[in-house]
């Protein structure tokens, strides 16, 4: 049997390192020493050091800020694309506290791509409702959804403080979710919607588009969602 291989010292303060993280030694938002303490704590350069931080940076545990150092990451939540089950729902059972502010109803007129996709005429009025939700009180994502006016006659009269759109959709108006067809892509946060997720304008978002239709096809919603790029992982599953 042959010895153990003993760990080169960049191998060994990335272990220690990786440890302080999984044992709850530095917390998400804390600031980890300087590359100048690192170095004299555990007597190797500051080039060991800095490949160190990049392999913590490059799986998420780290991440680094310009002329203030690096700091622990927000774990990323882990969540299934929400076709089947709602990203409140999945959230609330893995423990995360959630929180949903209303923001807004309005009409809009269609867009071309509004209109083509929810199969009405160019520039009809169109709901547009909007909320902020925030998970263990920090902001997650912002979604809007556009829906019809003329499949959903005074949706602005609906209570819509606290209570789930679909919740609205089935009980009021006699529609729910028989399928859906989405799209994901990467956008860049707008200085609007920066200031909303409290991140820089210009930071890595994803968003999820969905076109749901009801039973008899008619398509009755499309839902667009802005997450934070640094606080979710979507997962998909096909079944053949």
């Amino acid at each position: 049997m042959e010895p153990k291989k003993a760990l080169t010292k960049q191998e060994m303060l990335e272990k220690a390192l990786r440890d302080y993280l999984k044992n709850g030694v530095w917390n998400p938002k804390d600031k980890l020493p300087s590359e100048s303490e690192m170095m004299r704590q555990y007597q190797v350069s500051r080039t060991l050091v800095r490949n160190v931080l990049t392999n913590l940076a490059r799986d998420g545990l780290v991440k680094s800020k310009q002329g203030k150092g690096t700091f622990v990451s927000i774990p990323k939540i882990h969540a299934h694309a929400p076709y089947k089950e709602k990203i409140r729902s999945q959230l609330e059972q893995q423990g995360y506290l959630t929180q949903t502010q209303f923001a807004s109803l309005e009409k809009i007129s269609a867009t071309p791509k509004l209109a083509y996709l929810l199969n009405v005429d160019l520039d009809s009025t169109v709901y547009l409702h909007k909320h902020l939700r925030f998970v263990d009180q920090l902001p997650f994502s912002i979604s809007e959804s556009y829906m019809p006016a003329g499949l959903f006659p005074d949706l602005e009269l609906q209570d819509m403080e606290g209570i789930p759109l679909s919740q609205v959709f089935e009980e009021v108006y006699g529609y729910t979710v028989f399928s859906t067809n989405e799209t994901l892509e990467i956008i860049f946060a707008s200085a609007d919607i920066a200031k909303k997720l409290d991140i820089a304008a210009g930071f890595p978002l994803l968003e999820l588009e969905q076109v749901n239709y009801s039973s008899d096809n008619v398509p009755f919603e499309l839902n667009r969602i802005l997450f934070r790029g640094d606080r979710i992982r979507l997962h998909f599953d096909y079944n053949r």
